[in-house]
């Protein structure tokens, strides 16, 4: 079992990873803070400004985490990432205290996953990029961690052990098959994660776009 406390020992253990794992790792972390967006969902044009382009930076990094190889054009992953920041800055704006903004550390966490797939794209013509996609890994479950109460390590620790325990097989293979994993260990996601995601669904199906954000109120 591969036990990852902090970003200390998610650096050290991605060191020894391919570029494609940072970006599977970021992913799921920004995965599983989504749900702390609903922090700040009275705002103002939550939904385009804040809550799209988070989704979106996520769902590209995600798409990345599962097939290392799909060509994304470079403007739409980059696009995504800068969107993503400037929600983040909103989401900060909106809570008043950068320290305890759940919310402003889901959207750090999902532009720098969207910032991994963009270096990854490059890991394999430049040892520079590489080492940037595992930074940016780091990055985001830093980010995460914060939206979690450090609660993210422990499932990245299982992310970790899932893929050592996989040895034998391709990395896209692997990959896929962590994708479809409960981004939870026991499937539960933590109390306040739960609570924040059923007010997020609730205000996604009484705007009346439930059929359209299925991918996302199935979280």
């Amino acid at each position: 079992m591969v036990e990852l406390r902090n970003r200390d020992d998610v650096k050290a253990w991605l060191d020894d990873q391919p570029a494609e794992v940072a970006v599977a790792l970021a992913s799921r972390a920004a995965l599983r803070v989504l749900p702390q967006l609903a922090e700040v969902i009275a705002e103002e044009r939550f939904e385009k400004v804040i809550l799209v382009p988070v989704f979106r930076s996520t769902a590209i990094s995600t798409l990345v985490g599962m097939w290392p190889k799909v060509d994304i054009n470079d403007y739409r992953v980059s696009h995504a990432a800068s969107r993503a920041f400037a929600a983040s800055r909103a989401s900060r704006a909106a809570s008043g205290d950068l320290a305890v903004s759940a919310a402003f550390a889901a959207s750090r966490a999902s532009r720098a996953a969207s910032r991994v797939s963009y270096s990854a794209s490059r890991a394999f013509a430049a040892s520079r990029a590489f080492a940037a996609s595992r930074s940016l890994a780091v990055d985001a479950v830093d980010a995460a961690a914060d939206a979690a109460a450090g609660l993210i390590f422990r499932a990245i620790s299982a992310d970790a052990s899932f893929i050592e325990s996989q040895a034998e097989r391709s990395i896209q293979g692997v990959l896929l098959k962590l994708a479809h994993k409960p981004l939870w260990q026991g499937e539960i996601p933590p109390k306040e994660i739960q609570d924040n995601w059923n007010l997020l669904k609730r205000h996604l199906i009484e705007k009346g776009v439930s059929e359209e954000w299925k991918v996302w109120t199935d979280w």
